[in-house]
């Protein structure tokens, strides 16, 4: 026995009676009949059924399309509406709430049921599409703390590492030069140290202004060539004489419209990928170059994305490249391009987002076995 419960609306008594029956008789629970909006209103109140019988033309205050209204803004409940004659403002209106459904008075037992049966399935269908979707952003939501997790875990460890291994050079360098004290080469160590340092705290205050909505404005700059040289420097000395990095600078650079830790992200995430490529190289080489480009030439290396006065930085090595299936999908959360390395596949996502935090764009190019070429664009500071 269906056991859906219906709410008759109908200020014709017969009429009513006639729906109660048809309805009874297939089985459904009819929760009561009412003769105006208000009692509709009440009667809903009170036990909530599975649909509504709604006549569009009512006694009282309130019509039929005014009724479903709020009993779909309150509860959002499915209605089909009972017509004979509907003038052609309040048919509209009627339209305008996306009804389950219509049936013409005087109107025919199978033609109820049938339009019945239709609405209430569809509204099964709905509430479990609708039910699916809040997983469906849950998952999203849950997905995207993992990702932000997995990032910041990435940076940190791209800061952290230097520091590790410019603390071990200091603590060595006491140790073996107990007798006389390597006040210099100490002295190097601490300032790289304190520079990572520093990145790794302005990370922090980073992610604390995000927990906090207050991200970077636009009106941030910093400067290009200083945070691209000390960054370059403190990578670098982390891996020691296993690979050349030759930096290329111009003088008089502008500022770029950027954070200082968003620049130094972009750069230790794509040194970081330029060094996996280059480990197996015989003589690895990671090149970061500096310039500046004209709107003209801006809008033409950009595809015509940019069309104002840019830095372009870019990142190449002559590692062992990327494939062209590949490089379409490296800028994708957790891809890895290489996989005999155990990192988030997130470095390259990274650097996307922050670019285009930043209203900047970024290319990559590459070949299998002759190296990668990464190019960051960054508005410029006129």
């Amino acid at each position: 026995m269906n056991s859906k419960k219906i709410l008759i609306v109908e200020d014709e008594l017969i009429i009513a009676g006639d729906l109660q029956h048809e309805l009874e008789a297939a089985g459904f629970r009819v929760t009561g009949t009412a003769t105006s909006g208000e009692e509709a209103l009440e009667l809903v109140a009170r036990e909530t059924p599975d649909l509504v019988l709604m006549d569009i033309i009512l006694q009282g205050n309130m019509n039929g399309v005014e009724t479903a209204s709020i009993l779909k803004e309150r509860y959002n409940i499915p209605v089909i509406f009972l017509t004979a004659y509907a003038d052609s403002f309040t048919f509209d209106r009627a339209k305008e709430l996306l009804p389950f459904g219509y049936i013409l008075k005087p109107f025919q037992a199978r033609e109820l049921i049938i339009s019945v049966e239709l609405a209430i399935h569809r509204a099964e269908s709905e509430k479990t599409i609708s039910r699916l979707r809040e997983k469906i952003t849950s998952m999203e939501k849950l997905l995207a703390i993992e990702s932000f997790t997995a990032s910041i875990a990435h940076d940190l460890k791209n800061i952290l590492a230097p520091i590790r291994l410019f603390t071990e050079n200091g603590l060595t360098l006491l140790a073996e030069n107990s007798q006389t004290y390597p006040r210099q080469e100490l002295i190097e160590n601490l300032e790289k140290t304190q520079y990572a340092v520093l990145l790794a705290n302005e990370l922090v205050g980073r992610i604390n202004r995000l927990s906090m909505k207050q991200e970077d404005g636009q009106d941030v700059v910093c400067d290009l060539a200083e945070v691209t040289r000390n960054t370059v420097q403190v990578y670098s000395a982390s891996r020691g004489n296993k690979i050349r990095f030759q930096l290329n600078i111009p003088q008089g650079l502008a500022n770029a419209r950027i954070s200082p830790i968003g620049v130094s992200q972009i750069l230790l995430n794509l040194l970081s990928n330029a060094d996996h490529a280059v480990e197996k190289t015989d003589k690895p080489q990671i090149d970061v170059t500096l310039s500046t480009l004209d709107p003209v030439t801006a809008e033409r290396e950009t595809a015509g994305r940019l069309s104002c006065a840019c830095h372009k930085l870019t990142v190449s090595d002559n590692g062992c490249g990327i494939t062209p299936e590949l490089l379409q999908t490296i800028f994708d959360p957790f891809i890895r391009i290489r996989e005999e390395h155990s990192g988030s596949g997130l470095g390259l996502t990274i650097v996307q987002a922050l670019t285009e935090r930043a209203k900047g764009y970024l290319t990559a190019t590459s070949e299998p076995e002759r190296g990668s070429v990464f190019s960051v664009f960054l508005p410029a500071v006129t």
